[in-house]
């Protein structure tokens, strides 16, 4: 109703708890309120295009690209219908022909389901098949043809329907009208119209390539009531049953008036919406290959309607990312769903990170896609929240801490990486949020984000720690400030300043917290370690003068008050002790065993005697480091070590060790008091998940094991990730894991939320496509890290 604004709530409805233990609850808590999946394995494109209308709605997995394992994916279209708040798939449309883009182009329209395929017919003029259900049974009941013999028509790329009428993309965009029951051509439009194109009752966008670069025009249909056009449709509907509309063209812009053409041929188009008196196009920059800051975020291009003209109107940005200023939303605009005054925008792939060792290039990082939401306000579009980021569907358990009996700290979430098994040191490794498992609970709760207090916000968060009082510290990598929450406000404990001039902060990478309450800070960028007394006072124990020593990476106090520090230094392998009368000793390096014989640390822990431990990586040992200054070898390669990394130690002196194992994964190895080295959790994990890269060991005063991992596709990121838990006496059980759906091949879930968009009466469907990641493991083999596709179901009014 004209003149009154309705507020929208989002309805959160639990997802079932997964087999394997107590699923993640999105962050924030925003969430679906159903998930639409086919009942067939391995679509990895279903959901890459869909459509809705009313309780009906159609999903296509249109294409079989790099299909695994091979003929898998065919291309086809799946019809569901909603019933209460279940939705049931009630048939499968099957391609004529897989290579022919069926299912390329969706639409729902007074109970017909029409599917464009623009590759149909032997000259490839296209076609839109119409499909119609006589009681639950679907049959297609007619072919809208492009024209034959018209070679490449590629009528059907795009589909859309509005009030009985159809816009069909193709090399010309037509028109048709429904009337008695049938589809009949009511004109084709100007042939500067060619592409994609959008319609909303009178008002129909169309992409003009013929312009210039590239462009849009939009064209106006007025009622002509017994009148032929001058196209001829082949049965033009009467006045009795519907009136004829003639469409004419009333606007059209070039591309580079538009957008300075920069984005002419970055995506220009991939997504159109049109309304009474506003239109979108988006322009999400699909080149992987531009990475100037200008091209990487894509943006939503905005018209508007004063009368019969279009003007354009300022353009929609994503809206900043708080917690990362190297974040940005890739493929902002791929997809558009505009209802009333709500328009959602995908962007598939939302992150991505600056690259320290070459700034121009950042790195690609794909993560679980958002989808955005801008309500008008009087002339303007402003930002208005979203439908979810999905973290749980990339649940990266990075930085753990186990305090108390009962209660797991784990910061999930990671930024970027290194390729393959062995991280650099350099690497920015953070967590998105803290989540906060109890035993006996009925699952996570969050404890901060990267919002932080609404005042100060987490920059990469890095590490965490705890002092006895319970008081939780958090670096914050990207501004340099370590916080102490309290579980509601941040309270700076230092900052860039650091320890006065000279002695900076900067990068804040590890924490470590003593007895006495005494804050240890790892500054990788200032190469320094800062002490923060519980009163606030600040000195710097140890910097780059120290030879050998440059960016510290892992930090540990022993009960003795002393500090452990490694890093990546030129001489590789060192470890730092400093005493606290300030006395700085070099107790391990790469040739303490030999020349080359401890290469590269990957871990540090203490126990409770004083021992401090340390692995390398590429030496495939740990190094004991006794609480007397004598060091030795304490496990070597002989006892199964390949890449050792993580490390813990209980409260009895077992050492828990983070390795790779022979045929994939990771593996936990526990080498008692006595000397007994065994392996405890292998690469099947739990039998339902298994584990893959481990992130992070904990353990938990009652000698519980908390093992946090993700499974990465090298060079993709992609991850689901998750916490296995140990007693002591076992079993293995996973508490806490990303992939709520896991398929059925142990593929991941979707990422790719938001690649399409459709909104009807209040309910709007999130497609998430899924990306194919193949990479050889073992070498020379091929192994699949990806899985099927879904739809998100969300209601966002209490009607329809």
């Amino acid at each position: 109703m004209p003149g009154i604004r309705v507020l929208l709530t989002w309805t959160l409805v639990a997802a079932p708890v997964a087999a394997q233990g107590v699923p993640v609850a999105p962050l924030p808590a925003r969430g679906f309120d159903a998930r639409i999946a086919s009942a067939e394995p391995d679509l990895r494109q279903f959901g890459a295009v869909v459509a809705l209308q009313g309780d009906v709605a159609v999903v296509s997995n249109p294409r079989d690209i790099v299909a695994f394992p091979p003929g898998a994916g065919t291309p086809a279209v799946h019809v569901f219908r909603r019933s209460d708040d279940d939705w049931s798939e009630e048939t499968v449309l099957t391609a004529p022909d897989p290579s022919t883009g069926f299912g390329d182009a969706l639409a729902v329209c007074d109970g017909f389901v029409l599917v464009g395929e623009p590759g149909w017919g032997p000259a490839g003029e296209g076609a839109v098949h119409v499909y119609a259900s006589a009681r639950g049974a679907w049959s297609e009941v007619q072919l809208l043809p492009g024209p034959p013999g018209a070679s490449d028509f590629r009528a059907g790329i795009s589909l859309s329907a509005s009030r009985r009428r159809l816009a069909v993309g193709g090399d010309r965009v037509r028109v048709y009208a429904l009337n008695a029951g049938a589809w009949a051509l009511e004109q084709e439009l100007d042939p500067v119209a060619s592409g994609k194109a959008a319609l909303h009752g009178d008002h129909l966008v169309a992409l003009a390539p013929s312009l210039g670069d590239g462009g849009v025009a939009f064209f106006r249909g007025e009622p002509v009531v017994g009148v032929d056009l001058a196209a001829g449709p082949p049965s033009p509907p009467s006045a009795g049953r519907g009136t004829v509309r003639r469409w004419s063209l009333v606007s059209s812009f070039d591309v580079p008036t538009v957008v300075g053409g920069i984005f002419a041929s970055h995506g220009f188009g991939a997504s159109l919406a049109v309304g009474d008196a506003w239109a979108f196009i988006g322009a999400p920059n699909d080149d992987p290959f531009q990475f100037s800051e200008d091209y990487l975020a894509g943006v939503v291009y905005a018209f508007r309607r004063l009368g019969d003209a279009w003007f354009l109107a300022p353009d929609l940005a994503p809206p900043e990312s708080p917690g990362d200023p190297y974040s940005t939303e890739l493929h902002f605009g791929q997809s558009l769903a505009l209802e009333d005054d709500t328009l959602w925008v995908g962007a598939p792939s939302h992150h991505h990170h600056s690259n320290e060792s070459f700034p121009s290039i950042p790195l690609l990082v794909p993560s679980p896609g958002k989808v955005h939401r801008f309500d008008r306000v009087g002339d303007t579009w402003t930002p208005a929240g979203g439908l979810g980021d999905h973290p749980a569907s990339a649940f990266r358990p990075q930085s753990m801490l186990a305090v108390g009996a009962d209660e797991l700290l784990v910061g999930i979430g990671q930024d970027s990486a290194s390729s393959g098994s062995t991280p650099s040191h350099l690497s920015a490794f953070s967590f998105d949020a803290v989540l906060r498992w109890t035993a006996g609970g009925a699952g996570a709760e969050t404890v901060v984000d990267t919002t932080g207090d609404g005042t100060h916000p987490l920059l990469q968060p890095q590490a965490l720690a705890r002092n006895a009082a319970g008081d939780l510290f958090i670096a914050s990598y990207g501004d340099a400030r370590v916080f102490r929450w309290d579980g509601a406000v941040l309270h700076t404990v230092v900052d860039a300043a650091g320890a006065g001039p000279g002695d900076g902060l900067s990068r804040p990478i590890a924490l470590a917290v003593d007895a006495a309450g005494n804050l240890f800070v790892a500054g990788a960028g200032s190469s320094n370690v800062l002490k923060v007394t519980p009163g606030g006072a600040v000195t710097e124990i140890i910097d780059s003068s120290t030879a050998g020593f440059s960016v510290p990476r892992f930090l540990v106090v022993d009960p003795l008050g002393r500090v452990f520090v490694a890093g990546s230094s030129a001489g590789q392998g060192n470890v730092f002790r400093v005493d606290p009368d300030g006395t700085i000793t070099l107790v391990l390096h790469r040739d303490v065993f030999g020349p080359g014989s401890f290469l590269v640390v990957g871990g540090l822990a203490v126990d409770g005697a004083a021992n401090v431990y340390a692995t390398g990586v590429f030496t495939d040992n740990v190094a004991r480091i006794r609480s007397n200054g004598v060091v030795g070898e304490f496990m070597t390669s002989a006892d199964g070590l390949d890449a050792p990394r993580s490390l813990a130690v209980d409260a009895t002196g077992n050492l828990f060790v983070s390795a790779s194992h022979p045929a994939g994964g990771s593996r936990i190895w526990r080498r008692t008091p006595a000397g007994v080295i065994q392996s405890v959790i292998g690469p099947a994990g739990d039998g339902v998940v298994p584990l893959a890269s481990v992130t992070g060991l904990a353990v938990d005063p009652g000698g519980t094991l908390f093992v946090g991992h993700q499974d990465t596709a090298l060079e993709e990121q992609l991850s689901y990730g998750g916490v296995f838990r140990l007693p002591p006496g076992g079993p293995v059980t996973g508490i806490l894991f990303g992939d709520l759906d896991p398929s059925p091949n142990g593929g991941h879930q979707a990422i790719r939320h938001g690649t399409s968009l459709a909104a009807h009466a209040g309910t709007v469907l999130v497609g998430a496509d899924q990306v194919e990641v193949h990479y050889e493991s073992p070498p020379g083999g091929t192994t699949d890290d990806s899985g099927p596709g879904e739809v998100l179901v969300y209601e966002v009014s209490s009607g329809r």
